[in-house]
């Protein structure tokens, strides 16, 4: 049985032992929050541990301050960053700002939305590893933990029972 993840959303900033422990940051438009969280839940569901900002109450969304200092603290808790792509986040202002940030800390996965063409990627993101298909049978918690690496064979066998089979292209 695989244990539950964690999302990392309100740890201890002294406290390094969470620092890289295969971490996953959820990097998204705020207008995909509903699509990022069923991803973040399933990441959850097969014991990564993620931080996703949705779920952190302790930021302050009036105060810009607050979110960059939230956003730089789930980037530096993390080891991996997996950017969710859709329509909404090519004109996103946050997503670049954060692969910037979190482009010499974090091992970048790219994460495209249901309807998403690999063409329509912006730039900064065409060299990243892109997560395009759901195939094959390996989990998130196997290919992070043991190969250190998000792909595309991260996620289980891919049908309509699958949770995210309204979030992902098939």
């Amino acid at each position: 049985m695989v244990s539950k993840g964690i999302n990392y959303y309100s740890y201890d900033d002294s406290n390094s032992r969470y620092r890289h422990n295969g971490c996953v940051f959820i990097s998204h438009q705020k207008k995909d929050a509903k699509e990022a969280k069923k991803i973040a839940d399933f990441l959850i569901s097969k014991g990564i541990s993620v931080y996703f900002d949705e779920y952190d109450l302790k930021i302050d969304r009036s105060n810009p301050d607050s979110v960059v200092s939230a956003i730089k603290r789930g980037i530096d808790y993390s080891e991996y960053m997996l950017c969710l792509i859709s329509k909404n986040t090519i004109a996103s202002t946050w997503v670049p700002w954060e692969v910037g940030y979190g482009y010499d800390k974090t091992k970048l996965a790219v994460l495209t939305l249901k309807g998403i063409l690999t063409s329509e990627l912006p730039e900064y993101l065409r060299s990243s590893n892109v997560i395009k298909i759901i195939r094959g049978y390996t989990s998130f918690r196997d290919n992070i933990m043991n190969n250190h690496s998000l792909n595309e064979s991260a996620f289980e066998k891919f049908d309509f029972m699958h949770p995210l089979y309204n979030v992902l292209d098939i």
